[in-house]
């Protein structure tokens, strides 16, 4: 108990930073901003490519540099970016500026993605000598921060039906700037700096043999792609079920946060389905009578239902095998590896969302919705594919050496 006092304790002003860096009011009604000022279906597809593009150049690099450099640091440059994202967005009078708002965010998530699971991670190895109780302690972070996704949500469609939607852009920019001040309070795990520095080219060499590795890594790795594929999928082009059913403005925030709280719940209970191979099997029966819906059905409340199902699915199995990945990579790699998959993604994203937008723009969202059927039917096969090979492993030897060191 006070072993994890301590841990919670040195953990907190990172899980404040992730709940301001998660304060962001404007994801709520984005997409009806964005056709306010002249953007169709075709035209959204192609912003959420400009996102994929742009974190595909930074994210690799990003985390790689987390690794030689500073991860708090990182994070750091990520609240700066998402502060300039959220005050172009907000001044954008059409398509070509909100793209450059578009780049900003694409840097912000390309730092921010993979730095705060590998700093929980290590903070645990440094306090405990194990990642063991990583599904628990991420998942418990993640959810808090997940709560704090919904209730800026809620606010943000409150304020853009009560104020208007460009204001709800220039609110969130205080919230990005405080979270700067939280990540200098924290005590930034070394773990990742105990290792001797080998070259730049030497360690962007190891991250991506360490994440291609044939047998169960290579299982893991490829259906992590996938999961981040069919979670950016949802949480992109969700709101187009709600213009093409005409939702009233109102809406967007209730739904939106309860698609956000499918990180609340996930988070919350990651640990649970860890420990049972039938809930996850159940689960993914469930995503995919989910995903079929968002094709054949035309009512808000389901579509709104089935969103947060395929969401909340897919994070428990990122959280899952995140675990079992983290488990076989050493410190010096992890954020940099994170990073590499979350980049190969986008890179599969970006074809995928130009031809979804197409195809919803030629006929409707919901003959797009048969795109993200087939991604799910993959990440579903892949998904079982890993549970059947899958063996818990204790984490890498030389990660208890490196602490010895460290602390000598």
């Amino acid at each position: 108990m006070k072993k994890q006092t301590v841990i919670i304790k040195r953990l907190m002003p990172l899980l404040i930073a992730m709940c301001l860096q998660n304060f962001v009011l404007w994801y709520a009604i984005e997409k009806l901003f964005m056709t306010s000022i002249g953007f169709d279906t075709a035209s959204i597809a192609i912003i959420a490519s400009v996102y994929a593009a742009t974190m595909l150049v930074f994210e690799t690099p990003s985390g790689i540099l987390a690794d030689r450099w500073s991860r708090k640091g990182v994070l750091i440059i990520a609240g700066v970016a998402l502060a300039l994202s959220s005050l172009i967005g907000g001044l954008s009078p059409g398509v070509i500026i909100y793209i450059l708002s578009a780049v900003a965010w694409g840097v912000y998530y390309a730092l921010y993605s993979g730095t705060f699971d590998s700093m929980v991670y290590d903070t645990l190895v440094e306090e405990t000598g194990s990642g063991d109780d990583f599904e628990k302690y991420s998942g418990r972070l993640q959810a808090i921060a997940g709560i704090s996704l919904v209730a800026s949500s809620f606010l943000g469609g409150v304020v853009g039906q009560l104020l208007s939607l460009q204001s709800v852009y220039f609110l969130t920019i205080p919230f990005a700037l405080a979270s700067i001040v939280a990540l200098i309070l924290f005590k930034e795990p070394q773990l990742h700096k105990a290792t001797e520095h080998v070259s730049v080219r030497q360690q962007v060499s190891a991250t991506f043999a360490a994440i291609s590795k044939k047998g169960i890594v290579l299982q893991i790795t490829a259906t992590l792609v996938l999961l981040m594929l069919l979670d950016q999928m949802v949480f992109e082009f969700s709101q187009l079920w709600l213009i093409a059913l005409i939702a009233p403005v109102i809406i967007y925030g209730p739904a939106n946060a309860l698609l956000l709280s499918s990180v609340v719940f996930s988070g919350f209970f990651a640990s649970v389905f860890a420990k049972s191979r039938k809930l996850l099997f159940i689960s993914l029966g469930l995503m995919l009578a989910s995903v079929f819906a968002l094709a054949l059905v035309k009512n808000i409340a389901v579509v709104v239902a089935a969103l947060f199902i395929v969401a909340f699915v897919a994070i428990i199995f990122q959280i899952v095998f995140s675990k079992q990945l983290h488990d076989r990579l050493s410190s010096n790699i992890r954020a940099g590896a994170v990073s590499a998959l979350s980049s190969v993604s986008k890179l599969v994203f970006i074809p995928v969302a130009l031809l979804f937008g197409f195809t919803s723009q030629q006929t409707s969202v919901f003959s797009g919705a048969w795109i993200i059927i087939i991604i799910a039917l993959l990440t579903t096969v892949f998904a079982a594919m890993v549970l059947g090979s899958i063996k818990r492993i204790r984490p890498l030897r030389d990660e208890f050496q490196a602490i010895d060191e460290a602390r000598k």
